[in-house]
């Protein structure tokens, strides 16, 4: 869907070709507004970690995984294995049933969200899908 026309988009084009511009590619980005049971899951268990003042390797080194699992876990990237839910549950003292029952009203809606929740949308689209929305956004960027 486009919100420009051919000739709106002829006008906005500047001298500088399209394929010269870069962007930049972030890895493990959540995608869409409406967030994956993953990144759910990993922002609640941040959230439950530091409110019993632990530390992502202090957390690690009582369920037995690295460091890297439970940041992988907290930033939406992985899921716990059904193991690793269990001792998270016993070490927190939260009931599993807990970590899958979400709400869409938890998390407030912030300027960061809405980046990161764009840019995992952007991530995932052409260059030439992204040579549009470039365009567009350019444009709304003049009004």
């Amino acid at each position: 869907m486009s919100f420009f026309n051919n000739q709106d988009f002829r006008r906005l084009v500047n001298n500088k070709p399209i394929s010269k511009i870069r962007i930049n590619k972030k890895k493990h980005i959540s995608s869409c507004s409406v967030m994956s049971s993953k990144y759910k899951l990993g922002l609640r268990l941040k959230s439950w970690r530091k409110q019993r003042n632990l530390t992502q390797e202090e957390l690690a080194e009582k369920i037995a995984v690295s460091v890297h699992a439970i940041s992988a876990i907290e930033r939406g990237i992985n899921f716990p294995s059904t193991t690793t839910l269990e001792k998270l549950s016993t070490i927190l003292n939260i009931p599993l049933a807990e970590f899958y029952s979400f709400t869409d009203t938890e998390l407030p809606i912030t300027k960061e969200r809405l980046i990161k929740d764009i840019m995992g949308v952007l991530y995932k689209l052409s260059e030439r899908d992204l040579e549009i929305i470039l365009k567009q956004v350019i444009a709304f960027d003049k009004i």
